[in-house]
């Protein structure tokens, strides 16, 4: 891959498009196996959270190792993209402006995503607990991956139950993500029984603890009945995959967080389901 210096966002956006439709969707990105995905927290839920580890980046790396699978990082699209630094690569385009490189950044990244989402694969693990709405992961990769027919499992979940969430709305289809992403991350850690393992289920927990925590502190009141309807379209669906249970197991039965790592309530938080 090679594009030339000094194009705006759009232009290298319609550059590196024809350059993944010349080499197809699988060499650009997987063909067939395993992808993780990975997004966040932003620093409002780290803000939240004292922990040594500041990002899902981290827990993605390890997750990928272990199940044989591959993020976009590790594609060849992915690699071509992390050496083009594209926030110095914009620098001759719009100067030392650092919001729209970033933002010509990131508009690069979110259609290299839409492509990723399109190529070939079946199962697909996450590493998402925390992330922002404004991200790639919540704008852009949920929407295009349930369109995805090629796609079975996600967190060894079938496909169709987060797609009959996102009918509900996209934000509950995200905390199927990271419910399902905890169970198999708890359900690792038993195995495993190594302090690693524990402390990564302890931290995607906190993470999603804290997002669900700020966004009940900023979502716009929801009418009961409103709000009833959807809890019972909900247990409805979780019930038919035995997953009525998921949302108590995450929050009742995860391992004590010592205080100084954890800055929210270790147990229980108003409103978690």
């Amino acid at each position: 891959m090679m594009i030339e210096a000094g194009l705006n966002a759009r232009q290298y956006r319609a550059r590196l498009k024809q350059l993944i439709k010349n080499m197809g969707l699988a060499s650009a990105f997987v063909d067939g196996g395993l992808v993780v995905l990975y997004s966040g927290p932003p620093d409002t839920v780290r803000r939240r959270v004292k922990t040594g580890i500041l990002s899902n980046w981290h827990h993605s790396k390890d997750q990928a190792r272990i199940q044989d699978g591959k993020r976009i990082d590790d594609t060849v699209t992915g690699k071509f993209l992390e050496a083009a630094d594209l926030e110095i690569y914009f620098i001759d385009f719009y100067g030392s402006r650092r919001k729209p490189r970033e933002k010509a950044s990131f508009s690069v990244w979110a259609m290299a995503s839409t492509e990723f989402m399109k190529s070939r694969f079946h199962e697909v693990a996450t590493a998402v607990c925390g992330a922002a709405p404004e991200r790639v992961f919540r704008k852009v990769e949920v929407r295009w991956l349930l369109r995805n027919r090629t796609v079975g499992l996600i967190n060894k979940r079938p496909v169709q139950l987060f797609k009959d969430f996102y009918a509900i709305s996209p934000y509950e289809a995200f905390r199927l993500f990271c419910i399902t992403e905890l169970l198999e991350a708890k359900k690792y850690a038993y195995s495993e029984n190594t302090p690693e393992a524990w402390r990564s289920y302890q931290e995607r927990r906190m993470f999603f603890m804290a997002e669900r925590q700020e966004t009940i502190e900023n979502a716009a009141p929801i009418a009961p009945a409103e709000l009833a309807e959807i809890k019972q379209r909900k247990l409805r669906l979780l019930t038919a995959h035995s997953l009525q249970t998921a949302i108590a197991v995450i929050r009742d039965s995860a391992p004590s967080v010592p205080a100084s790592q954890n800055n929210i309530k270790s147990k229980k938080i108003h409103g978690l389901t």
